[in-house]
């Protein structure tokens, strides 16, 4: 499920200031766990991007052999 992760901690933290209950353990946990989640979706995002890119480059390179005449060993 998506989630936007910037509006949650945002408003958490709107919520922990609104009532007046602030808490820097359970602060930094939030924060901590949030750019956890970020760099994790972002890594895997990357990550399929260059399978992507690795995918793109055979089939040029097959199509390139395919229109030499050249056959793969």
């Amino acid at each position: 499920a998506f989630c936007d992760l910037a509006a949650l901690v945002d408003k958490f933290f709107n919520n922990m200031l609104h009532e007046d209950l602030i808490n820097y353990k359970i602060a930094g946990i939030a924060l901590k766990t949030s750019a956890v989640l970020h760099h994790y979706k972002i890594s895997s995002i990357i990550r399929e991007e260059e399978q992507i890119q690795k995918k793109e480059e055979l089939a040029n390179l097959e199509t390139v052999s395919v229109s030499s005449g050249l056959s793969c060993i």
